[in-house]
């Protein structure tokens, strides 16, 4: 305040700290009789249509990309606390792409390999969740049906056969559209922390779509939550999450047999996969659970 009148602040965007400095006295009371507190008031509400522009245009841009609305708030909230609290290393970032569809497949040690992954990209990835959270019963499956939607998750039928397929069907326009999907080609997570042999259905789902396949590299998830745990314990700079180069399938599109160029490219990915991470290569599909281990 100067000379009894209450000047806008010259950036809009500093209106908030000054309210914040001004509202707090040295010992962390509030002074709401400062004058400085009410100068700024004055400053924000000055800037009221530069914040009214600046969410119109956010919310355009999350109604344009159909980033549903709880990932959103997770990408605000769970991403930084995730990068603040567990301070994972990131490395390839750079491969990551900025727009258009992609395929995110890596090996699968742990539950919260999703949530590093989701917290490194910073974009909309649909993961694939087993059917079971969309279709409970009661207080546990509302909040689970409506998780699961809110998060923009595919959902997949262990059943097999055409339903089993769904999941597939699914994540194609996702792809088309410009989206993001993430895929574990072992099919499970890995019970001893090696990477085994990859299935054939992200390869298949490349070729369909015709997007490039980045492989990721988890390593020390396990560490942090490890098959059986509930909740991902506190252990900052524990995880690494690396992103290899690129896969483009052009060149297998035009194959004679697509179940030979399916494997090729499934092969070929999951030893760059490998060349991220350094676990030891099965070359066998990783074993099912057993009915009485805990289920993802």
């Amino acid at each position: 305040m100067t000379n009894g009148t209450v000047r806008r602040p010259a950036r809009c965007v500093d209106a908030f700290k000054q309210f914040s400095a001004a509202a707090t006295g040295s010992r962390g009371r509030a002074v709401w009789h400062s004058p400085a507190v009410w100068a700024t008031v004055a400053g924000v509400w000055a800037c009221r249509e530069d914040y009214r522009k600046l969410i119109g245009r956010l919310a355009h841009t999350l109604w344009r990309q159909k980033v549903p609305v709880l990932y959103t708030v997770g990408l605000w909230t769970v991403a930084p606390a995730i990068k603040l609290g567990w301070r994972p290393t990131i490395e390839g970032a750079e491969h990551i792409p900025a727009t258009g569809g992609a395929i995110f497949a890596g090996n699968h040690l742990s539950v919260a390999d999703e949530l590093f992954l989701g917290s490194a990209v910073g974009r909309h990835i649909s993961f694939w969740a087993k059917e079971d959270y969309f279709t409970g019963s009661g207080v546990s499956g509302l909040f689970f049906r409506t998780l699961m939607g809110g998060l923009g998750a595919i959902p997949v039928h262990r059943s097999g056969g055409r339903a089993a397929l769904s999941a597939f069907d699914a994540a194609i326009p996702v792809l088309q559209e410009g989206g993001l999907v993430a895929v574990y080609p072992e099919g499970t997570r890995s019970p001893d922390g090696r990477l085994y042999r990859g299935r054939t259905g992200v390869a298949r789902l490349a070729l369909a779509a015709d997007v490039p396949i980045i492989p990721v590299g988890m390593i020390g998830t396990d560490k942090v939550q490890p098959i059986g745990q509930a909740l991902p314990s506190l252990k900052p700079n524990q995880v690494t999450v690396k992103f290899g180069k690129p896969i483009e399938v052009g060149a297998w599109k035009d194959a004679e047999s697509a179940s030979t160029a399916a494997r090729e490219v499934t092969d070929t990915v999951m030893t760059a996969i490998q060349q991220l991470t350094g676990q030891e290569y099965v070359p066998r599909y990783a074993p099912k659970k057993r009915a009485d281990e805990p289920q993802e």
